[in-house]
């Protein structure tokens, strides 16, 4: 919890968190853009574009209390690299998708409105793959195998 006592409220430019001492701000969202604007430049030529988006995808994560896209970011670098991990028959999609957002990123990624219709379109791509319950299956498979191994 925040120190007001309030959990996940995001906190306007330039006011501290207070527990880590870090601060939203102009510098670190330019910052943030910048770091993951090289490493999704990274996903269109990796030789294994899945560990290039989880590289986006960490540095989304680093970012989150300093920077306000960093949330935008991370929820889609993440199921990018879900979709690659809980529907194995799709990767080859998956790694399209991964390299079309990176790509996609940066013609937009100095545009804030740009920057919202990109994260509105990928979040309602990424909705359609129903990644939920891809997850919950793979997990109920697994306690099944679990129980049928102690039996």
């Amino acid at each position: 919890m925040d120190d007001d006592g309030q959990r996940g409220r995001p906190l306007p430019s330039g006011e501290s968190s207070g527990r880590y001492g870090r601060r939203m701000s102009d510098a670190n969202e330019a910052e943030t853009l910048a770091r993951v604007a090289a490493l999704a430049a990274s996903v269109t030529t990796a030789d294994e574009p899945y560990w290039a988006a989880v590289d986006v995808a960490s540095a989304a994560s680093d970012a989150l209390v300093t920077s306000l896209i960093a949330c935008d970011l991370y929820h889609l670098w993440m199921g990018l690299t879900d979709w690659y991990e809980l529907k194995p028959d799709d990767r080859p999609a998956a790694v399209a998708a991964m390299q079309r957002a990176a790509s996609d990123w940066a013609a937009v990624k100095d545009n804030r409105v740009d920057r919202t219709a990109y994260f509105k379109s990928w979040s309602q791509e990424l909705g359609r793959l129903d990644l939920f319950e891809a997850g919950q299956s793979l997990y109920r498979d697994a306690l099944r195998r679990r129980a049928a191994k102690n039996d």
